[in-house]
């Protein structure tokens, strides 16, 4: 166990720590990451007291003559559950790549990532130079992040989820218009009539980029403002708290 230089909590180092794991499965399974219904915490210790999964890729895996027996598991719950899973092996790359707890890579990371490599086997094989490339990935980013995917542990997780089914799909954005190309927005706050992942889709289907924090450089809010304006660099966390109007057709 270990407590970086700033930080509260202790971590554990060893990467197949049993409750390390534990904890990895539970979050890739979770709403926000990839979604499968009917996998909470109480049922991946579950599959996991009942060897039934050991990681990720094990989940994949499940079959409904696995699943038989279980208690509180009907037919219907299975059959269920089976569902899910299988509608997840269709997440997008950037979908996947967030849920697989890679420190620092959150959806922005992800999304970022998918869209310049567009493939896992591509950003796998990439060089800390190469992913440093990507906009927002700085050089100790871009090493852990090539650090994880040459790991011999996350290699064959990879490919035992590849096998089981599991696609990285790089879907291609829906463009509407370049309206916004060029433009950098930050969603804070509330938003009156859309949800953050719409605002999101909103301003990408115009050709402009969402990013998870305000820098330094002028970065516009949607309604014309700078970043920065309003008292200075410091207020600039807090100028961007804005309502979301659709741009105007070119």
């Amino acid at each position: 166990m270990i407590q970086p230089e700033g930080a509260v909590d202790y971590y554990c180092t060893n990467p197949q720590c049993p409750e390390r794991v534990f904890r990895q499965v539970e979050f890739f399974a979770s709403r926000g990451a990839m979604d499968i219904e009917g996998m909470g915490p109480q049922t991946v210790k579950l599959f996991f007291d009942r060897g039934l999964i050991k990681d990720e890729a094990d989940i994949f895996t499940l079959t409904a003559d696995k699943l038989q027996g279980l208690e509180g598991f009907a037919e219907k719950r299975i059959e269920n559950l089976l569902k899910s899973i299988e509608a997840a092996k269709g997440r997008p790359l950037a979908q996947v790549l967030s849920s697989l707890g890679i420190d620092g890579v959150g959806s922005t990371v992800a999304e970022s990532l998918a869209a310049h490599f567009h493939t896992v086997d591509a950003l796998a094989a990439a060089s800390p130079d190469s992913i440093q490339e990507v906009e927002g990935i700085g050089p100790i980013l871009a090493a852990n992040i090539a650090s994880w995917f040459s790991d011999p542990l996350h290699v064959d997780l990879i490919q035992r989820t590849k096998e089981a089914g599991v696609q990285f799909a790089s879907a291609a954005p829906v463009t509407e218009s370049d309206s916004l190309a060029g433009l950098t927005f930050v969603l804070t706050g509330t938003l009156p009539t859309l949800s953050r992942e719409q605002a999101e889709a909103l301003i990408k289907s115009h050709g402009g980029k969402v990013s998870g924090s305000v820098s330094k450089k002028d970065q516009l809010c949607p309604d014309g403002r700078v970043a920065g304006q309003q008292g200075g660099q410091s207020a600039a966390g807090s100028v961007c708290r804005f309502s979301m109007r659709r741009p105007s057709s070119p």
